[in-house]
């Protein structure tokens, strides 16, 4: 029987979720904070750059996830790149975005319906539903089942009241930060700039726009950009800096990097920083901890209850579907 499932979270976990659920006969309502779907796999567009500022790939290890990229990137939504670090892995066809814009379509072409900037604030469950509010608790929606895809400390806040279970599942897991600075080249015909993958420097990861996808390379005058990502500890120390002082300093850890190798920074005509709390899972749930509520009601998904992959967000999206179907097949 079709019900009405409620979905906190439009990252790779709540798409996942939702995908199955819909293609089992489910109606489905997912609700996000952010003005963009795909949570940390993301792009933001600024002055007429484009920049993959969150997660920079995405790698497939088991055969059904890598079944989806292969037909994603048959369709366009992902392409493959060498990394800094030799090996291969896939990033979205144009952008990071690509490919959570491309889950959010249910193989049959329905779209899966997203209600964007939308913070839900309280969780109730009463009489066999799930009720949520927003900040001034008005009523967003109700629904048969829950599944939430916060990062888990947001998770465990929400979930105190209702399932305190899950919420002490959520406690057991912890992230790492991350600083990420922007920068665009004013010179867009300049080489390819030195690309940085180093998880234990300060600098811990740096990637041309024109080594990610060549083909852009000349497309606009504004195409060539950098991407810089401060390591998990620098981050953390850095925490609560301004975004202009870490601009500056995250610079001027890349401007080193290259006057070692014989080279100056080029000249910069824009530059950001974007602080993400909830970067990297540092520590993966316990396993031995509920994933679903007593009541079979709520369910929890995101990478943190397995690894820091966006594989592994993805199958979590799709096991807490599985819980909601077992849970529909009791009753």
């Amino acid at each position: 029987m079709a019900e009405d499932i409620l979905i906190i979270g439009a990252g790779i976990a709540g798409l996942a979720a939702a995908r199955k659920l819909m293609s089992a006969g489910n109606s489905v309502r997912v609700f996000d904070k952010g003005r963009r779907i795909g949570g940390r796999v993301a792009t933001r567009r600024a002055d007429g750059y484009i920049f993959d500022h969150g997660a920079q790939f995405l790698t497939a290890h088991k055969d059904s996830f890598s079944s989806l990229c292969h037909e994603a990137a048959s369709q366009g939504a992902l392409t493959v790149w060498n990394r800094p670090n030799g090996k291969q892995a896939f990033i979205g066809g144009t952008m990071m975005r690509d490919f959570p814009s491309w889950l959010a379509t249910v193989p049959d072409g329905r779209e899966i319906p997203i209600q964007q900037a939308v913070e839900i604030a309280q969780i109730t469950e009463t009489d066999g539903k799930i009720h949520l509010y927003d900040q001034d608790n008005s009523l967003i929606a109700e629904g048969a089942q829950l599944i939430i895809t916060a990062p888990a400390p947001q998770t465990e806040r929400l979930l105190q009241d209702t399932a305190p279970e899950l919420s002490q599942t959520a406690a057991t897991a912890t992230y790492d930060p991350c600083w990420t600075v922007m920068l665009g080249l004013k010179d867009n015909e300049a080489s390819i700039l030195p690309e940085i993958e180093s998880p234990d420097s300060d600098l811990s990861f740096v990637a041309d726009s024109r080594s990610r996808r060549p083909h852009s390379h000349g497309a606009t005058d504004k195409s060539a950009c950098l991407t810089l990502q401060a390591s998990a500890h620098w981050s953390k120390t850095h925490l609560e800096a301004e975004a202009d002082d870490i601009i500056k300093f995250v610079t001027g850890l890349y401007t080193a990097h290259l006057q070692k190798a014989g080279l100056s920074m080029p000249e910069i005509s824009y530059q950001s920083a974007h602080r993400w709390r909830y970067a990297k899972l540092a520590k993966a749930a316990d396993e031995t901890y509920p994933r679903s509520s007593q009541s079979g009601r709520v369910h929890l998904a995101g990478d943190w209850l397995i690894a820091p992959r966006i594989e592994s967000a993805f199958i979590s999206g799709e096991a807490a579907a599985d819980a909601v179907l077992h849970q529909q097949s009791r009753t």
